[in-house]
């Protein structure tokens, strides 16, 4: 199709995007994504994927999940959408009422409805699964945000020494306060070594995210966004275009003159938080992020390069002075 249209080019990314799902032995793309998504070529300037399925239907089946999910199966989905598998028996047969007897039942759906795709059958009947592509995997990705806002929400105490210390620009009360919240909180982000790039079972290249971030970088910006998001009275931004290009995370409160810039990154080694921290850092500078205010720059804008590995952090700072 992509030939017929002379958009081949843009085979690569059709791959990651929409490819993944096994039929017995045959590999099969999903054909309401790829329809889509050549006609957007054809028809359109934009050349960004999106995510069709979800603009298609509802996603209710994600949520029933995460209702029942204990903290083992969240753990398991944060591995799925860095790139593992999970093996677990499927019911084919399964019928609606059942669909709640056990969360071994929502597995099953997941698969058969193409959440998830199966890689193989194992010696004991169960099936090896994993997200199918680079969708499906943001579609979850979205779903571990709002966890990680439900969880925040629980924590006022440490939600308001965590603002008190962006305010007071403690880097240090920062670090604690994030450290202190991670440990109690969200064990699997100490797991294993993570690649920033990796393999689906079925031999899928697994990429960054959409704003340039591996997927563990995506679960702190998410982590520091439910933050953030949970005081009503500030306005946070994420992703947002500026400069030379999409700052992380931008926020202020409301009627006050000041604002702040937080870059995230994820080091491989804890002795390398220091030196991304400070990369981040210089990436705010370097593409030029306070462009995002155009002619109307605060008082004083502090930027904020934020550093994660596993449960440490290392917060580093810069102010600008505005106009």
């Amino acid at each position: 199709m992509l030939q017929y249209y002379d958009i081949s080019e843009y085979y690569d990314v059709t791959r990651e995007w929409y490819d993944g799902y096994l039929f017995g032995k045959t590999s099969v793309y999903s054909p309401w994504d790829v329809l889509n998504w050549c006609e957007q070529l054809i028809n359109t300037s934009d050349r960004i994927p999106r995510n069709f399925w979800s603009n298609a239907s509802g996603n209710d089946i994600i949520r029933r999940f995460a209702d029942q999910a204990d903290k083992q199966t969240r753990d398991q989905i944060a591995g799925l959408i860095e790139g593992g598998t999970v093996s677990k028996q499927v019911k084919l047969d399964l019928t609606y009422r059942e669909l709640d007897d056990t969360i071994d039942n929502l597995w099953s759906v997941l698969l058969t409805t193409g959440y998830l795709t199966t890689c193989g059958r194992n010696e004991d009947g169960s099936y090896t699964m994993a997200i199918p592509n680079r969708e499906v995997r943001e579609l979850f990705a979205t779903q571990v945000d709002e966890w990680f806002k439900e969880r925040v929400l629980d924590d006022t105490d440490g939600l308001r020494e965590f603002f008190n210390a962006i305010l007071a620009e403690d880097e240090t009360a920062m670090e604690d306060c994030l450290i202190d919240y991670m440990e109690g909180s969200i064990s699997y982000l100490d797991g294993g070594k993570v690649e920033e790039k990796g393999n689906f079972p079925t031999g899928k290249a697994i990429s960054k995210g959409s704003t340039g971030q591996s997927p563990r970088a995506c679960f702190y910006r998410g982590l520091l966004l439910g933050m953030l998001a949970s005081f009503k009275e500030w306005n946070v931004v994420s992703n947002r275009e500026a400069g030379k290009g999409r700052l992380d995370i931008l926020a202020y409160r409301r009627r006050e003159k000041y604002a702040f810039i937080i870059e995230v990154k994820y080091s491989k080694e804890a002795s390398d938080l220091e030196a991304d921290a400070r990369k981040a850092l210089n990436q705010i500078d370097d593409r030029k992020y306070d462009k995002v205010f155009g002619r109307h720059l605060p008082e004083r804008v502090v930027h904020y390069g934020i550093a994660f590995c596993k449960t440490d952090c290392r917060v580093l700072k810069e102010v600008t002075q505005g106009s």
